[in-house]
């Protein structure tokens, strides 16, 4: 296989992504904004991840709603104690334990 001509591949766009949250049964419309570190929960020592984390595009709409919700499970498992990942046993009190990083794509 040869390397494609550069002058072929200069036009394209390599800064859309389409968000690719997983709470959407058709897939989300609009572009993805972040990349997003996400813990895999009692996965994290499955081969293919990224310090434990998986990593996806998201919106900012996604990624909102991403953080909400994990605040608000944090909330309802620690009211009786504090929950931990059953593959490190890191604890997970706050949303980042589990939405550990995000940052706007450049």
């Amino acid at each position: 296989m040869t390397a494609p001509d550069l002058e072929s591949i200069a036009g394209l766009d390599w800064t859309e992504y389409a968000c690719n949250c997983p709470c959407h049964p058709q897939g989300c419309d609009n572009r993805a904004t972040h990349v997003v570190s996400i813990h895999a929960l009692h996965r994290c020592n499955e081969p293919g991840l990224t310090f434990g984390d998986r990593v996806e595009f998201r919106c900012v709409e996604c990624l909102l709603r991403l953080q909400a919700e994990v605040h608000f499970r944090l909330e309802e498992v620690n009211r009786w104690g504090v929950g931990e990942c059953g593959s490190c046993g890191a604890p997970m009190t706050r949303m980042t334990d589990l939405v550990r990083d995000w940052s706007p794509l450049a």
